[in-house]
């Protein structure tokens, strides 16, 4: 099947995986009314830590498709890995610079409050094995803490080229469809169950147990790669979809919350939201520039707009809303509705400056680490922030 190089409505996706993530940390401090429209705004909001699994989705779709298309290429590895630092590394170790050192000495020196994190803290940040350290201690450091999933890829992938290079398409697909029934299975052992009780991140933070949406991605990746796998997902796309939404609903339910943390959420909620997210992804692929109104919906400029920029909005979203925090959260308006758009604008005017400061001079250099271009859906930019 001959694949796109670019594919605007899996941008959109992107764009809408950010705002979910973004109305989840800027939501936090909404000032709800008491009432049950106000109640379930803010049980919304709360739902939008699921942008970062549409991101394993979307990333395991992506990077999984760059590897397939790769695969018999001259310096495979060392390509993949060269592009990937380039993409990622550059605003990472930025960001943790300027939070870890730069912040603390101009907040000292204004007279403020920022926190200052010791150099044993810092570590867990350079080396990127910050979940480990939150799933298991409290959020020290909580202006970085969001950096958890992109340690997940990055431990995910030092491993995953080199089981896409040994395994055809068909060996590939069962080892996906293993390991997420295997990840299921793991989180649902009440061994795991009582330690996520004690520690609240353990199940969510840490990567054995968070491979499923990354490897629901992958599928969706082989899938679209085969016709007649492709004619055969196409058959059962909105059964599935359906099943997982409706596992979706009654996990909801039976916890009473949106809570990444409940335990209906941790044993089902997780492989579910995989699932109907690799059916979004591949329903957006499958219909790309067609008029069919969900795709042209994914397709808006808004959205793709949004995507474009989104590995950059994940990375400092998080201390804007720390920032508010700790030197505006006294002001009553920093808790309104309106608020949060601001937020989110601040964030975008941030992102559009590391996109013209940053990211795309080191974007200029990945094309020359290969000697053709890897065709892959939107590859130009971060499958997840990462």
């Amino acid at each position: 099947m001959q694949i796109p190089n670019r594919v605007g409505e899996l941008d959109g996706i992107r764009g809408a995986a950010i705002l979910l993530v973004m109305l989840f940390h800027f939501g936090s401090s909404f000032s709800p009314q008491p009432s049950l429209v106000y109640a379930a705004i803010q049980q919304a909001f709360g739902f939008g830590w699921c942008g970062v699994d549409l991101f394993f989705v979307l990333s395991g779709f992506l990077i999984t498709g760059i590897l397939l298309d790769s695969k018999g290429s001259r310096n495979y590895f060392r390509v993949f890995y060269w592009r990937r630092v380039l993409r990622i590394l550059p605003l990472y170790y930025a960001a943790v610079f300027a939070l870890f050192l730069v912040f603390p000495a101009v907040s000292h020196y204004l007279g403020g409050s920022w926190p200052e994190p010791s150099p044993t803290e810092q570590l867990w940040y350079w080396f990127h094995i910050s979940n480990w350290r939150t799933a298991f201690c409290p959020l020290v450091f909580w202006p970085a803490s969001h950096f958890w999933s992109l340690a997940i890829e990055e431990q995910f992938y030092l491993l995953w080229p080199a089981i896409v290079l040994a395994c055809s398409p068909r060996k590939l697909l069962r080892l996906c469809a293993v390991v997420i029934l295997g990840c299921c299975l793991l989180r649902n052992l009440p061994l795991f169950q009582a330690l996520n009780a004690q520690y609240y991140n353990f199940l969510y933070r840490l990567t054995p147990f968070r491979m499923d949406s990354l490897l629901f991605g992958a599928c969706g990746a082989l899938i679209v790669r085969d016709q007649k796998w492709t004619n055969i997902a196409k058959q059962y796309l909105g059964l599935l979809f359906v099943s997982g939404f409706l596992i979706i609903i009654a996990v909801v339910l039976v916890a009473g919350s949106t809570s990444p943390h409940s335990g209906p959420m941790t044993r089902f909620g997780y492989t579910a939201l995989g699932l109907c997210f690799s059916c979004g992804v591949f329903y957006a692929f499958s219909h790309a520039s067609s008029v069919d109104g969900i795709a042209r919906f994914f397709r808006t400029p808004v959205l793709r707009s949004f995507g474009k920029y989104s590995y950059a909005m994940y990375v400092v979203h998080a201390p804007v809303a720390a920032y508010v925090l700790v030197h505006l959260g006294g002001h009553r308006v920093w808790s309104s509705g309106l608020t949060i758009l601001a937020r989110i604008a601040v964030t975008y005017v941030l992102a559009l400056l590391s996109w013209n400061c940053i990211e795309r001079h080191f974007l200029k250099l990945k094309d020359r680490l290969s000697d053709r271009p890897i065709k892959s859906p939107a590859a130009i930019t971060a499958p997840f922030p990462t």
